[in-house]
């Protein structure tokens, strides 16, 4: 499929295959430089909610003061737009409980959507403190589990991108209880 839309030149495509962490997983990562999805199918695909934007703000007020963080999330949902602040224990904590608060009152399951590890890389480490992190999320609902991937140079960004990918999935009408799922996603 990305080889019939992409352009066709050296570059076009990047697969990527590794050992998993799931157990005896293997991770497949596929980009192309295709035009995506078309906009005749774009109507079937499951998106609960439009990100308007974010920010995330850590301030440390004194030498001995734990760090303070606050996140503001701006959704829209149905055309319904929902601003909603959050503090947490860290960036990922109040980014993660200003989303919950911003869907629950549509999406009532957000409640049982849990994460229970979080896991960061490095994927290119000669890069230093610019290089690209991939973040891992581990969620479950109680019945079922499932992993989610965002990339970025940006920590907060791949972060973010992971959660809502879990969120997504978590929501998802078409779940089954019983399976487990990896969903791996780079922005």
């Amino acid at each position: 499929n990305a080889w019939q839309h992409c352009q066709k030149k050296e570059g076009s495509i990047r697969i990527a295959a590794r050992a998993g962490y799931m157990g005896d997983a293997v991770i497949c990562e596929l980009d192309d430089d295709g035009s995506g999805i078309p906009a005749e199918l774009r109507g079937q695909i499951f998106e609960p909610f439009t990100l308007s934007g974010y920010r995330c703000i850590v301030e440390k007020r004194g030498h001995d003061q734990e760090p303070i963080t606050e996140a503001t999330v701006k959704v829209d949902v149905g055309g319904k737009e929902r601003l909603t602040v959050a503090a947490g224990d860290g960036p990922v904590h109040a980014l993660d409980g200003a989303l919950r608060q911003a869907l629950v009152d549509f999406y009532p399951a957000v409640e049982r959507i849990k994460l229970t590890d979080f896991k960061v890389r490095v994927v290119n480490t000669r890069a230093g403190t610019a290089a690209r992190v991939r973040v891992i999320i581990d969620s479950t609902n109680g019945d079922q589990s499932w992993s989610t991937v965002g990339v970025s140079e940006n920590m907060i960004e791949a972060s973010w991108h992971a959660l809502v990918d879990s969120m997504v999935y978590g929501l998802q009408p078409s779940l089954r209880v019983g399976a487990d799922a990896t969903v791996a996603t780079a922005h």
